[in-house]
């Protein structure tokens, strides 16, 4: 089950969970990069399990600027292009389809945990910028 679901009634999940069972699924062994492909008709990323790494700047630059780390639970926006997104640890995640992100925002309890997910990964980078 994802985890867009788990804190949804047992009535939302019924009204979703088929949007949400629609969307590709991305697994991606450790130090395993995702092919831009696999992510082009995804609108937000859902990290399932593990780690993940979302950087832009040329791989082999002298530096590249690193946008996200994301576990368990967090929404990610698909990779711009020039950006990575890399698995630190083995990750699962659902690429949302602009079906499922309609069918999730027309449900409230949905639509809140995308926005507290979203919430919560702009904190994030904006405490790494203050660091």
């Amino acid at each position: 089950m994802s985890r867009m679901l788990i804190d949804l009634s047992d009535q939302a999940r019924e009204r979703v969970g088929p949007a949400l069972g629609a969307c590709p699924a991305l697994e991606l062994r450790a130090g395993e990069a995702a092919i831009p492909a696999e992510l082009s008709e995804a609108v937000l990323l859902v990290v399932e399990r593990g780690v993940v790494l979302l950087a832009s700047g040329a791989r082999d630059a002298a530096r590249r600027m690193i946008e996200a780390v994301a576990g368990p639970g967090a929404v990610l926006v698909p990779p711009t292009p020039g950006a990575e997104l890399r698995a630190l640890l083995r990750a699962q995640l659902t690429a949302l389809t602009p079906d499922a992100e309609s069918a999730l925002l027309r449900e409230p309890d949905a639509a809140k945990a995308i926005m507290t997910a979203l919430v919560a990964a702009v904190r994030d980078r904006e405490e790494s910028l203050a660091n």
